[in-house]
């Protein structure tokens, strides 16, 4: 049922974060504990203002090895995408600015294996083809237990919002100011009528 309305709204949301497809020529499985440096690297060097300590990275990636997942082309890293994966207080206090993005709380994050309420994106740096990274991790992203769980971003530069916008991020009215979320696709699908009961007399 879910590839079927990927299929009905393909043609009306290219850029629709859900229905981005595979791209053969990056990689995006997720990070090896010996590439953490080289991404906590990128990030700081990419994202303004990010200032993560490596063992509070090391301590997340340890709780959900699916958080961080580096784009790699011709086996060299090009860019990544790193999730904090929240459970409802986390999302709660996302929405009411209370959250400590340089030291998030472990009692906020959804462990591997458990449904998170919400995907924060804690940092994405894609140019080029790095952003072919994208679609190989929304194709994760769509499988249990994260198909239910809206994204939601902060973007540091003006390219960074350029492209949560092409991708269907809106603005989100919170406590937590420049808060872009993205509803997913099957959330924003209309509900199918339910087939008459049959009568036989």
């Amino acid at each position: 049922m879910y590839a079927k309305i990927y299929e009905k709204v393909d043609s009306l949301q290219r850029h629709e974060l859900d229905l981005l497809e595979r791209c053969g020529q990056v990689d995006a499985s997720p990070v090896r504990p010996d590439e953490l440096p080289a991404m906590l690297t990128l990030a700081r060097g990419a994202v303004p203002g990010v200032n993560v300590k490596a063992v509070t990275v090391e301590r997340v990636y340890r709780l959900h090895p699916e958080c961080i997942f580096p784009f790699r082309y011709a086996r060299r890293i090009v860019g990544g995408i790193a999730f904090l994966y929240l459970n409802d207080d986390g999302l709660d206090r996302l929405l009411l600015d209370e959250l400590d993005f340089a030291e998030p709380d472990p009692a906020v994050l959804a462990p591997l294996g458990e449904a998170p309420a919400a995907l924060y994106v804690w940092a994405l740096v894609a140019r080029g083809r790095a952003t072919g990274g994208i679609g190989n991790v929304s194709l994760r992203l769509r499988e249990a237990p994260y198909s239910f769980a809206d994204y939601y971003a902060q973007p540091a530069t003006k390219d960074g919002a350029r492209l949560l916008a092409q991708l269907g991020f809106q603005r989100e009215n919170s406590f937590q100011r420049n808060l872009w979320i993205y509803r997913r696709l099957r959330k924003r699908m209309p509900a199918q009528p339910a087939e008459a009961p049959c009568c036989v007399a």
